[in-house]
């Protein structure tokens, strides 16, 4: 497709005479000066001063330079080409395969013996990324016949102007170019790009580093259908002409020899090449046109008509053309124009490519911030064109590169039911806003997931976190509510009461309710939830109570837990419980934000769930009261008398009657008396003291004489050693009082062997029947009396070390007593200062004396605290 990126510019008046068989050959332009050289040898110097005609057209008038030569003949032959030289005010010219050097001002010509001997030159070039007037030493690559290429450098020396060999760069080696001639070149810093020619058998384009005198090849081509054209399109980059059959490319290379854009098609080959940024401009003799092609993408942007062009000049980013004795220029479109060109094309990727490459390089005329402006408008057109054309991702990219307000791209979405913003949408935006209004379903999910994807690059907004957040929340919503609760249960500023509508009208119930909770709204969050459990309302989202269990146990008002807990959550599922019951880590000392009896109160209709509770009450959170462990063991009693033959259920109550020492026994007991939980009755009657009745249950009533002494283990922990005598001496009459049963005698013995230490010898001896022989009982009588005999020793022992101890503690009363402490009414304490006579005092073995309330340790000096010996 075509753009308008050039239009031509007239000049007032021919450059040569009516009637003059002279043709203009070459054009050297720079600043508003104009030098033209012609074919009868004379260079003519204009001042160029363009004037805008009221039809838009620019109208080039040319006037002779005041006080300066304005023509001049400077040799027989055609004038090939000028070169001009501002810094150094002289044109480098070419006439007839020789090199002249003349002063700018009256067209003088310079002697230099240097270029004297150099004839047959058809080409040179200076570097073409240096600006005309800042090189104080010009640099010129000249081509010689036979001889490859060789630098020369012009510049000012005390005043004379000279001519030298490069002091840098030597002559190009000869095995580099031999059998080789130049037949185009152009120069970017240290690299030469060269056409080595050798017809009829082959060419060549390579790449020559003055500096280091490397040669890199880069493709041949065909002599026969290819014109070798070099321009410069860049730092280190040009593009050369080769023929591919069928037509004529433009190959781009770098000085590395490599490339990194695709090439060019021409539809004519071409006979001369300019660049104008970033355009290639060729000019074809045979349809007499001038085509204009991209170097961004590579396609024909416009066609010009140039009929009879002979030479072509850039300068300054402007195109002048000869045709015999005319001249035209050529100018670029201001950048600004051709982007709204395509804007309004439609194509906005080939806008946003030049936008990119004008604005990004960097223009003298504007500063950086106002290249940056006039960017993110392009991209700020471009994206509301893409929003429009159904482009939603590169839209809303576009968008956010142009700096938009997210409050404008929030804006554009009506679907999102937010509250209105305080913003002015012009028509560009009202267009874009329809557009999105009027899409079907699939389209529609895809413009929201394009502005999620945009919310969330800008969501770091510093004044508008809350806004972006409530609008991802509403969009989220619209297309995809599992990512919804993803977002909502992460860090996020979203504003539940604005994005309610499009959640409700969603059904993200769940999603909502997190909001609301965030918020700190818990009882509408758990009112959700509620109806959520109850089916009341849908949400695949919703994962279950033991979400909604959770949330309760993070929720800080206690009141808020028990009512919806006692309401609904216990019902659902009694394990809910643990709400009540956080853990209890080790070491720490229990806490519990829940008063008990609160607890107990909303537990009531969930058995189950009470004895959970009371068991963490009493055993995990140790509380000692009474109603507690009374009411555990009650609940405990009901449940195992509805289910009689749970085994796990009647250990638990077992278990809790025989470890607590807290709940009231009689009151349990009145509850079993004549029941048959014998064992249950028989722990209680231990807990009254009653132990023989508690054995004579186990023995004689349930016959389980493991559980008999299963009991004596578990009464006799932590008890005095005369209760534990009392208890296994009861058990041992048990069994002795059926001693004639010999698995009872059998049992007897083996209590004897096993407890001989809870057994006193001079209690069990009158017990046993007469019909026992010692040889029954001697392992218990061996042990007895080994035991006994120790006992006595060690009370002996430690009668002997008390009586030493008491020795000694008499002896050192005595000896402190003896000694004097006078104290008078100015004798004070040497920690305090104050009087002794205030309190009671104390002498240390070094003679200090001090109060009692100010020694820290007995056993140091309560000045230096150094330690007594």
């Amino acid at each position: 497709m075509s753009i308008h990126a050039f239009e031509t510019a007239r000049f007032s008046e021919s450059i040569l005479k009516a009637g003059s068989k002279a043709v203009i050959e070459c054009i050297e332009v720079y600043d508003n000066n104009l030098f033209v050289g012609t074919s009868d040898g004379k260079i003519r110097h204009f001042l160029l001063e363009p004037e805008e005609q009221p039809d838009g057209l620019t109208l080039i008038h040319m006037r002779r330079p005041p006080g300066w030569v304005a023509e001049a003949t400077v040799g027989k032959g055609k004038i090939q080409r000028i070169m001009a030289f501002q810094s150094l005010s002289v044109l480098l010219v070419l006439i007839d395969g020789r090199l002249s050097l003349f002063n700018i001002s009256d067209l003088s010509e310079i002697e230099c013996r240097h270029l004297k001997g150099k004839s047959g030159i058809k080409h040179y070039c200076r570097d073409s990324g240096v600006s005309l007037g800042s090189a104080r030493t010009c640099e010129v690559v000249l081509a010689l016949p036979g001889r490859g290429i060789a630098s020369i450098e012009i510049f000012n020396d005390g005043g004379v102007l000279t001519v030298a060999p490069h002091r840098q760069f030597r002559d190009m080696p000869e095995h580099l170019y031999k059998g080789y001639e130049v037949s185009a070149m152009c120069r970017d810093g240290f690299t030469v790009c060269l056409a080595l020619v050798n017809p009829p058998r082959s060419a060549k384009y390579v790449m020559y580093n003055l500096s280091t005198q490397a040669l890199t090849e880069l493709f041949e081509f065909d002599v026969a259908h290819t014109f070798p054209l070099i321009a410069r399109v860049g730092l280190g980059e040009f593009l050369l002409t080769t023929w591919t059959d069928p037509q004529t490319m433009g190959m781009f290379a770098n000085s590395k020899g490599s490339t990194s854009r695709a090439p060019i098609e021409f539809v004519e080959p071409p006979q001369q090449i300019a660049f104008v940024s970033p355009y290639i401009l060729t000019y074809c003799a045979h349809t007499e046109l001038v085509a204009v092609h991209s170097v961004l993408d590579q396609q024909q942007k416009q066609v010009l008509e140039a009929s009879s062009l002979r030479t072509m000049c850039e300068a300054d980013e402007e195109l002048y053309i000869s045709t015999g004795d005319r001249l035209t220029l050529i100018k670029p479109v201001s950048f600004e124009d051709q982007i709204a060109q395509l804007l309004s094309q439609r194509r906005v990727g080939e806008a946003l490519q030049l936008a990119m490459t004008v604005y990004g390089r960097g223009r003298e005329t504007e500063s950086a911030e106002m290249r940056k402006q006039h960017l993110a408008n392009v991209y700020r057109r471009a994206g509301l064109i893409q929003l429009t054309d159904g482009v939603f991702a590169e839209g809303t990219d576009s968008l956010f590169r142009g700096g938009v307000d997210p409050r404008v791209v929030i804006t554009l979405f009506p679907g999102l039911q937010l509250k209105p913003l305080p913003v002015r949408l012009d028509d560009q935006l009202l267009a874009a806003q329809t557009a999105l209004k009027s899409l079907d379903a699939t389209k529609l999910t895809s413009a929201y997931n394009a502005l999620i994807s945009y919310l969330m690059r800008v969501r770091s907004h510093p004044q508008l976190m809350d806004l972006i957040d409530t609008a991802l929340a509403a969009a989220l919503a619209l297309v995809s509510p599992k990512r919804l609760v993803e977002f909502v249960q992460s860090p996020n500023r979203a504003v539940v009461a604005d994005c309610s509508p499009v959640l409700r009208q969603q059904n993200c119930f769940h999603a909502y309710a997190l909001l609301l909770g965030q918020a700190k709204q818990y009882r509408e969050a758990l009112d959700l939830w509620k109806s959520l459990e109850l089916g009341t309302v849908k949400d695949p989202t919703y994962p279950g109570l033991g979400h909604v269990i959770a949330f309760l146990a993070a929720v800080p008002d206690s009141a808020i837990v028990l009512a919806h807990a006692a309401d609904w959550v216990l019902a659902r599922d009694p394990k809910a419980v643990s709400l009540f019951m956080p853990p209890v880590r080790e070491g720490e000392t229990p806490r519990n934000r829940f008063e008990p009896d609160e607890v107990v109160n909303v537990l009531r209709p969930f058995p189950e769930a009470t004895d959970v509770y009371l068991e963490y009450l009493v055993f995990a959170l140790k509380n000692d009261e009474e109603r507690f462990h009374t009411k555990l063991a009650l609940s405990l009693l009901d449940r195992v008398t509805r289910s009689p033959d749970d085994p796990i259920l009647n250990r638990k109550l077992l278990t809790h009657l025989v470890q607590s020492s807290r709940f009231d026994v009689e009151a349990v007991l009145r509850r079993v008396e004549n029941t048959s939980m014998f064992a249950t009755r028989a722990i209680l009657y231990g807990k009254r003291g009653q132990h023989a009745k508690a054995l004579d249950i186990f023995i004689h009533t349930l016959n389980d004489t493991e559980a008999a002494e299963q009991y004596c283990r578990e009464y006799t922990v932590g008890k005095p050693h005369a209760d534990r005598c009392a208890l296994y001496l009861s058990l041992l009459e048990v069994y002795l009082s059926h001693s004639a049963d010999p698995a009872f005698r059998t049992r007897a013995i083996d209590l004897l062997n096993a407890h001989t230490t809870e057994l006193d010898l001079t209690k069990v001896l009158p017990l046993l029947p007469d019909s026992w022989g010692a040889s029954v009982i001697r392992p218990f009588l061996w042990r007895s009396v080994r035991t006994s005999l120790n006992r006595a020793h060690t009370a002996r022992v430690e009668r002997g070390l008390a009586r030493a101890h008491q020795i000694a503690v008499h002896s050192e009363y005595a000896r402190l007593s003896s000694r004097a402490i006078v104290v008078t009414e100015e004798s004070r304490c040497e920690v305090c200062d104050d009087p002794l006579s205030e309190g009671a005092f104390a002498r240390f073995p070094n003679g200090r004396l001090a109060h009692q309330r100010c020694i820290k340790s007995r056993d140091a000096d309560p000045i230096t605290g150094a330690t007594f010996d």
